[in-house]
């Protein structure tokens, strides 16, 4: 169960950003019209589209044809680019000034230079072209460099060896029907780019790529820089192979169809992804699904500029500023209006706002996840599901939050400056009047955190593990470390906290200290002990000193909350410190052996769930599920709330 840590590497996003991307620059200061913002809608503001359709509805597949990057350029049609002139070898093309149009179906291999060339391809709906970037550099002054305007589906393939740019110019207008034309490569249709060159395109106007349809990526050393958007596919973006370096003042990766529930979509499923946003690194109406590949994100200036910063800080994300609450700008890493689904990726972020984000649901199989967040870690409206992979929450307000939160596998580690695991109402907002902290939640029977297996470790500095409504732990291992105060507990549960399997070791603080429900099939103790530093070990002995298990809690604590299958009514029990023989990075271990031995505590079990508590304050507490005020003790008096334990450390900003 050894952690692997899982260092963030952003720099090399910026050094990669401009690789062979000379022939323009972005502006230095951009004021967008909030017109162009809300024609993105964002996850926050939307609502799932269809609660019927799964995510097996979706097609998010890639074609053969969409992989092949062969052509025949002894068949091809030859375009040459020169300053002021365009020379053309072969049929279906023709060319007025610096501007090429491409008329008809077949292959056209582009090359050459102009500093304000224009290729639009405007053929009949029926018809399929390949474009072949062999050595292009275009910059156009009043439009995209590359518009294909209509076809049935348009291939770009970057060229062996070759290097390929397109840029726009800092201001221009221009529009196409009812349609405006805002990115250095717009398509109205489907588009795919493949290949193995390079290809860097400049959105000085507003955007990099857009496809009003879908837009596939099979292959190609891909850099996108741009003021707003980097890329985006209305319908569907599809990402199976290459590298795609981002660097956008909005949104890296977006699609926006909100109108069919089948499209709007994101997937991933290999090649490298690099991406610094503005404000969401990828984001989608339907589905953000990973099969695959390696992604870094780092989004909002990253986790230092968190949402727990003063207002007139909080929300300046990319060259869009909130300006009031209606705005719905965020800086999440991956935001989805109904769901995001993770099989296989190798994925970093470091975000502002939450780091995974869905307004519907969450599911984790597979992967390995690390994840820097100013706010929520993982955050699900709905539910966050985890069967799989290896997740490694190193910051966040929040570690993982939703309505519903289930456990079936994998191993998770989680930090957070307030709750671990928070089983909560209502949405999580962005917008400056939703700030976090700023949204207390109320007892709900319908909330619930329920634990089946995996490995679960949680540093919180808030409460360890919160539902509003139930706790049910049933497998898998959980270990609590934290809280140091008094007005939060290493478990905080409305309604009730029922164990009937697996192993759970909790160590924090006494005062708001829950143990487990009465009703729970497996055995517990919960007992205040002398406060023990941070990473101080501690072992649950039976009567013949063998270790049954142990834990090194990452905070200091002083009162200790044990449930494993071997606690039973009338076996006697101590709690230790000391060596405990093949303990891992956390000090766990199970059925092994201790030296150098001090006892804690002596527990002679008369009931399944026993007891201990506030003995400091001379009193028998029990805290009453759901209470957030003080304790009582036995006569309905007052309790005062214990002092943390005077060498505990600081709670975490």
């Amino acid at each position: 169960m050894k952690r692997e840590k899982h260092i963030l590497v952003y720099l090399l996003i910026t050094a990669l950003m401009l690789t062979g991307c000379t022939d323009a620059s972005l502006p230095g200061t951009v004021t967008e019209p909030s017109s162009v913002q809300t024609a993105a809608p964002t996850a926050d503001a939307g609502t799932q589209q269809d609660s019927q359709i799964t995510q097996s509805d979706i097609d998010i597949s890639v074609t053969d044809r969409d992989r092949d990057d062969s052509y025949v350029e002894s068949t091809a049609t030859k375009i040459v680019f020169e300053e002021d002139k365009i020379l053309i070898d072969g049929a279906g093309a023709s060319a007025s000034d610096t501007t090429v149009t491409i008329m008809q179906e077949g292959t056209y291999v582009l090359r050459g230079a102009s500093s304000n060339g224009q290729i639009i391809v405007e053929a009949d709906k029926t018809k399929k072209i390949q474009l072949v970037l062999d050595g292009l550099s275009l910059q156009n002054q009043s439009g995209p460099a590359l518009l294909i305007a209509q076809a049935d589906k348009v291939w770009i393939t970057l060229a062996p060896q070759s290097e390929n740019l397109l840029s726009d110019a800092q201001e221009y207008q221009a529009v196409l029907g009812e349609t405006t034309l805002d990115a250095a490569l717009f398509s109205k249709e489907d588009l795919t780019i493949n290949g193995t060159g390079s290809l860097c395109v400049t959105g000085q106007y507003k955007h990099g790529i857009v496809s009003k349809d879908d837009l596939v990526i099979t292959g190609g050393n891909i850099t996108v820089k741009s003021a707003y958007t980097g890329i985006e596919g209305k319908d569907a973006v599809i990402i199976a192979d290459g590298q795609v370096t981002v660097d956008a003042g909005t949104d890296a990766i977006r699609s926006t169809n909100t109108e069919d529930a089948l499209r709007g979509f994101v997937a991933v499923s290999g090649g490298i992804l690099l991406i610094q946003a503005g404000t969401d690194g990828i984001q989608a109406q339907s589905l953000v699904q990973l099969d695959g590949g390696e992604i870094e994100i780092q989004s909002g200036s990253g986790s230092e500029n968190a949402s727990s910063k003063p207002e007139s800080q909080w929300g300046k994300w990319g060259p869009v500023q909130q300006t009031s609450t209606e705005d719905t700008a965020s800086a999440k890493g991956i935001k989805s209006a109904a769901r995001v689904v993770i099989n296989d990726t190798r994925l970093t972020v470091d975000s502002s706002d939450d780091a995974i984000h869905a307004n519907g649901t969450v599911q984790i199989n597979g992967g390995m996840i690390s994840v820097l967040s100013g706010d929520d870690g993982i955050h699900a409206d709905q539910t966050l599901e985890i069967t799989g992979g290896t997740i490694a929450v190193e910051k966040s307000y929040e570690g993982l939050e939703a309505g519903e939160i289930n456990i079936s596998g994998g191993e998770i580690f989680v930090t957070a400056s307030d709750d671990g695991l928070n089983a909560a109402g209502g949405s999580d907002q962005s917008a400056l009047g939703g700030r976090i902290g700023q949204n207390p939640f109320a007892a709900d029977a319908g909330k619930r955190i329920d634990i089946s297996g995996g490995v679960l470790v949680v540093d919180a500095a808030g409460d360890g593990i919160d539902s509003n409504g139930d706790l049910q732990i049933s497998g898998g291992i959980t270990l609590v470390s934290g809280p140091v105060d008094g007005a939060n507990g290493a478990l905080d549960y409305g309604s009730s906290a029922t164990i009937t399997g697996g192993i759970l070791m909790a160590a924090g603080s006494s005062a708001m200290a829950q143990s487990v429900s009465q009703t729970s099939s497996q055995g517990s103790l919960m007992v205040d002990i002398e406060a023990q530093q941070a990473g101080t070990p501690l072992a649950l002995c039976d009567d013949t000193g063998a270790v049954l298990v142990s834990f090194s809690p990452m905070k200091a604590y002083e009162n200790v909350l044990i449930s494993v299958p071997e606690i039973q009514s009338g076996n006697t029990y101590t709690l230790c410190t000391g060596t405990i023989l093949g303990a891992d990075a956390y000090g766990f271990a199970q059925n092994t052996a201790i030296s150098d031995t001090v006892v804690l505590a002596s527990i002679e079990m008369d009931t399944n769930h026993y007891q201990q508590t506030g003995s400091r304050g001379g009193f028998d507490a029990i805290r009453e599920p759901g209470m957030n005020g003080p304790w009582k003790d036995s006569s309905g008096q007052q309790r005062q709330q214990a002092e943390p334990p005077k060498d505990s450390l600081p709670v975490q900003p």
